[in-house]
């Protein structure tokens, strides 16, 4: 009589599978076919899923004997609602530092031209007196500056470690033709964008974590809906005979 056979499919861990499937030999598993598996678009989803929630538990973690958890907020439901907190708190975070970024390389941009009104510097255009900001080598400017005086209305405004930063006081339409780089006017001065770089960095300190009151119960929620999207993603077993043979 011949025992009707079974088959399983088994999605495995790769690290894992080798030793995995020894133990299935043992077993007297005695047609065994691996392949490679390509997670569809739900796969990927559930397994970037995963990976943020386990990224949330460990943040959660670490926030625990962080000195900004309070304990006297409002307590969060569950875990479903950490990991909310959590996601939108990061990114609000995160789209903070860009700014702050974006911020700074303004302000290094700036600092040169020094503190200035920009309300004058639009009278001043309005009276048909326009300023043009350029910068150059230290060498270039001083070996360039007697024949541009010349030709312009210069004033040098810094002098810095390798560049002269100077602005040619113009007529509206006017050319100015001299070897050195010309930048745009600028639209603030370098006082009000670290003022603006002080308050974003407030704003990503106050949204870098969410303040939990019961860090145990909320830890403990967050852990268990990652474990249970984990065990839901592991593997799909298709439930078929325990071995088949050749």
């Amino acid at each position: 009589m011949i025992a009707r056979m079974s088959k399983y499919d088994l999605v495995l861990y790769a690290g894992q599978s080798s030793d995995f499937i020894e133990k299935l030999r043992g077993l007297g598993l005695v047609d065994i076919t691996t392949t490679g598996w390509e997670p569809s678009d739900e796969d990927r989803q559930l397994l970037l899923s995963i990976d943020n929630h386990h990224k949330a538990v460990d943040a959660l973690t670490r926030f625990l004997e962080d000195e900004r958890f309070v304990r006297d907020e409002q307590p969060i439901a569950d875990g479903g609602e950490a990991f909310d907190r959590y996601t939108a708190a990061t990114q609000q975070a995160a789209a903070l530092r860009s700014e702050i970024a974006r911020l700074q390389k303004t302000a290094d941009e700036l600092r040169p031209w020094g503190d200035f009104s920009v309300d004058t510097l639009r009278k001043l255009a309005d009276r048909g007196v326009v300023l043009r900001y350029f910068f150059t080598s230290r060498a270039a400017y001083e070996k360039d500056i007697e024949a541009w005086s010349e030709r312009y209305t210069i004033a040098l405004v810094h002098e810095g470690e390798t560049f002269d930063y100077f602005v040619v006081v113009t007529r509206p339409g006017e050319e100015v033709v001299l070897d050195a780089q010309e930048v745009k006017a600028p639209t603030m001065d370098c006082r009000q964008t670290e003022a603006q770089i002080a308050e974003a960095a407030v704003k990503a300190s106050r949204c870098s974590i969410v303040l939990l009151k019961s860090p145990s119960r909320n830890h403990d929620s967050a852990m268990t809906r990652s474990n249970s999207l984990r065990r839901s993603g592991t593997a799909r077993c298709t439930s078929l005979p325990p071995f088949s043979t050749t």
